[in-house]
């Protein structure tokens, strides 16, 4: 039997990174305000800046980190109970609520959604949302978001006051939609210094009309965040991922009306029945695996939701 050559050394090949140069540069938005930059934040983010796609160290090093947000609510919603226990102690009171984020869970902010100023909820008055909000500035020293409900005429009323209220502190708002009127939603972030996100649902012509329209307004590419919607993992993640990585090459390539950073709302991957359903009702079939091999949903939950995070964080 023949021997064979021992292998003394590998082919030298030599390797290059592809160098792209891109036209456009994604716009850098600030989160909050210091005192001596008009706020009373002791700690301020930066989001955006970029001019490659994010973690292509060999393009281009991004400036700055993603940021995460935890959601909290004035009203408890429907919660996956993983979730709700690790809320249960401050589920009634939406200050401690966001103190809890940032102290225990390290959120870098938290995200505050008014639900209860809906009309066909409770209605909460907007001097009511306003001084909530104040509250919450009170227990955390970081920028927050504030989303609204959801109605957009009732969104754009409480936008307005709490902007007014706590002017120059450079909170998020969240967000502005098709529905509302843009020279009205769009004039007090101007006035007052906030930044605004633009909610597009999976429809990249939409998030085109809703990002011109609000700069046509005025509003500043520095004070814009886009959201296109966040379909969960096994929930439409693929169809989320393709609508933000054409948004976010599409910007790189010169679009200039694109060139804002981007949003995730990532904790949409609970809508999924795999994130939270318990393994004793999910029926194996030919396509799913057996009822054990889908784990305790105490992990799978928060899994299904950082992976769904992952995936849209590859494209920005």
């Amino acid at each position: 039997v023949p021997t064979r050559p021992k292998i003394v050394e590998l082919i030298k090949s030599e390797f290059s990174y592809p160098k792209l140069q891109y036209p456009g540069t994604i716009a850098e938005v600030q989160l909050g305000a210091t005192k001596a930059e008009g706020g009373s934040r002791k700690r301020v983010y930066k989001i955006g800046g970029s001019s490659a796609l994010p973690f292509w160290r060999f393009d281009g090093v991004a400036p700055h980190l993603p940021i995460v947000a935890l959601d909290t609510f004035d009203l408890v919603p429907p919660l996956a109970k993983p979730v709700k226990d690790a809320y249960k102690d401050v589920l009634e009171d939406p200050v401690a609520w966001a103190k809890l984020c940032v102290e225990k869970y390290g959120a870098d902010l938290p995200s505050l959604h008014l639900v209860s100023t809906d009309p066909g909820i409770k209605n909460t008055s907007a001097a009511d949302a306003a001084k909530l909000v104040e509250d919450v500035l009170q227990a955390v020293d970081t920028p927050i978001v504030v989303g609204g409900s959801g109605n957009p005429q009732k969104d754009m009323e409480i936008f307005s006051k709490i902007a007014q209220a706590t002017k120059g502190e450079h909170l998020v708002f969240s967000s502005i939609t098709t529905d509302m009127d843009m020279e009205k939603t769009v004039k007090p972030m101007i006035e007052f210094g906030h930044d605004l996100v633009a909610l597009a649902f999976m429809d990249i012509n939409q998030a085109r009309e809703l990002c011109r329209k609000s700069q046509e307004a005025g509003l500043s590419r520095t004070q814009l965040i886009l959201d296109n919607t966040t379909g969960g993992l096994g929930y439409g993640i693929e169809y989320s991922f393709s609508i933000f990585q054409r948004t976010r090459l599409a910007a790189l390539m010169g679009e200039e009306v694109f060139q804002v950073p981007l949003s995730s709302a990532s904790t949409n991957a609970w809508a999924a029945r795999e994130a939270w359903q318990k393994p004793e009702v999910l029926t194996p079939s030919d396509s799913v695996a057996p009822q054990e091999s889908w784990g305790p949903r105490e992990l799978r939950g928060p899994i299904w939701e950082a992976t769904t995070a992952l995936v849209l964080t590859l494209c920005g």
